[in-house]
């Protein structure tokens, strides 16, 4: 299982904030988490806990699978 990469993970919230046209004072409300806390995720300090994560995909409108970096999951070996 691959482990999380917070610098990217950081790099894709902070490119789907953009896009979403907010600044981090906005994203920050809508998680309802304090600007340091969302600008520690963008940084990648550390990630968002689920509940945060689940209101920043729901208002940006991009996916958790997205923003975790997640493709297609793998094949199972045999």
């Amino acid at each position: 299982m691959p482990n999380l990469n917070y610098t990217a993970f950081g790099e894709r919230l902070a490119a789907a904030r953009t896009a979403a046209g907010l600044l981090q004072d906005d994203a920050a409300r809508i998680a309802r988490v304090h600007k340091q806390t969302w600008s520690k995720w963008e940084r990648g300090v550390q990630p968002p806990d689920c509940a945060s994560l689940f209101r920043i995909c729901t208002a940006m409108r991009v996916s958790a699978d997205h923003l975790l970096g997640l493709g297609k999951a793998p094949k199972p070996r045999r």
